[in-house]
């Protein structure tokens, strides 16, 4: 399970036909849509209504019709928000594309506040071989991004977990030119449980 980033704005239109979204993951047994208890693997479409049960409730789900896939949790919802809604009010960053950020787009992207239930992985057309590397830096520890399948990977593997709120930095390093651009110092990462009980 990846969490994707892009710069693509998903911005929703009046449509006769509602996306609808799969549950590919929740960190509860199930989670109340329009009502009814959905488990993963089970579909609704972008005019339901989620009932959270807490706080540090999610789930990460795919837009059929776009294949993105987006993380969505307690947090971020008002009470009577659709999902509708809710992109047509924080006009969202959508989570996946084929499409490769350059340095800037990685600073729009890359900005902000994360909720990361497994992996956050971005693309982008900067070199990243034995030359080049990506390195992020939290709690005074600096450490190397790996790459996979040629996207970059920000693993919860990497934080102790000792607290779930993580202020990082993002560089880019060139070693033959020893040079060290900063993509992002405003960057959050909130971990959120991957089993809660309901």
């Amino acid at each position: 399970m990846k969490y994707y980033l892009t710069t693509l704005f998903i911005l929703f239109v009046g449509n006769m036909n509602a996306d609808k979204y799969k549950i590919l993951f929740i960190n509860t047994s199930s989670v109340v849509i329009d009502n009814k208890k959905l488990h993963v693997n089970d579909t609704f479409d972008e005019e339901s209504f989620i009932r959270w049960e807490s706080q540090e409730q999610a789930m990460k789900v795919q837009n059929l019709r776009t294949k993105q896939i987006r993380i969505f949790t307690s947090k971020q919802f008002s009470k009577s928000e659709s999902i509708k809604d809710f992109y047509l009010k924080h006009n969202h960053l959508s989570t996946r594309s084929g499409g490769l950020m350059d340095e800037e787009e990685l600073r729009i992207a890359l900005k902000g506040h994360f909720y990361l239930l497994d992996d956050i992985e971005f693309s982008t057309i900067l070199s990243t071989d034995d030359t080049a590397y990506f390195s992020i830096v939290f709690d005074e520890k600096e450490q190397i991004l790996p790459v996979n399948d040629g996207n970059i990977s920000i693993k919860r593997e990497l934080f102790n977990q000792e607290k779930s709120i993580y202020r990082v930095t993002i560089y880019y390093n060139e070693k033959l030119s020893s040079s060290r651009i900063l993509i992002t110092d405003d960057m959050t990462i909130e971990l959120l449980p991957l089993v809660l009980k309901n």
